[in-house]
């Protein structure tokens, strides 16, 4: 009876270090639980800040995209202001050209008969 009570107890104590060494190694299940909703809080922090920084770098690429499009705008206003001012100069060199010609071929005109 000896034997097999202290088989028992020797079993019994081998148990309990085993089971002291499981929750050392893995926690108990409470511990467990804890560690999970505190890493998933950790992890859902670190989504919700990746989300954070997308959203700001999306309003600053928005912002600049703005500056772009009014940037643009103001050099097709240029363009066409630019464009007009060309034609104008264009017509009034193009009226000067023909009348300063037909000034000049007049007047040539004009010596040659009084010159016969």
């Amino acid at each position: 009876m000896l034997h097999s009570a202290t088989s028992a107890a020797a079993a019994a104590a081998d148990n309990k270090k085993k089971a002291d060494l499981k929750k050392e190694l893995f926690g108990s299940k409470s511990n467990i639980a804890s560690k999970t909703d505190s890493n998933t809080g950790g992890a859902m922090a670190g989504v919700m800040a990746s989300m954070n920084e997308t959203k700001e770098k999306l309003h600053e690429r928005g912002e600049k995209l703005r500056q772009v499009n009014d940037k643009t705008a103001e050099l097709a206003n240029r363009y066409h202001e630019i464009l007009s001012l060309t034609h104008s100069l264009l017509l009034t060199h193009s009226y000067l050209l023909t009348h300063s010609f037909t000034d000049l071929l007049t007047y040539s005109l004009t010596l040659t008969h009084s010159l016969t």
